[in-house]
């Protein structure tokens, strides 16, 4: 991950997968995320987003536990995929700069 901060950052490209453990993938897309609030809405979960400052916030609401993860992530470009377990289940993602 090299961190960049927002200086000449338009938006985040969030490319994702939601993935219920072990192995079935629930939901895959990209986010645009940018100054500008937004909520995409699917049957599989929730996700909001806005990019503030430094930090890309994102709340993940999944509806078939109704759990609500809320993740503040330093504005960066991937290297390669990153993966964060939560609990039952892991995201992955990679990021890219749209300057």
């Amino acid at each position: 991950m090299q961190a960049l901060g927002n200086k000449g950052v338009l938006s985040v490209i969030v490319e994702f997968g939601l993935i219920k453990k072990p192995q079935d993938v629930l939901i895959t897309g990209n986010l645009y995320i940018t100054d500008d609030e937004r909520l995409e809405e699917t049957e599989i979960a929730n996700i909001w987003h806005q990019l503030e400052g430094d930090d890309a916030n994102i709340k993940l609401t999944i509806h078939e536990n109704k759990m609500d993860w809320v993740l503040l992530m330093p504005v960066h470009e991937s290297e390669d995929w990153e993966v964060m377990d939560m609990n039952e289940y892991f995201l992955q993602f990679k990021c890219k700069l749209n300057a």
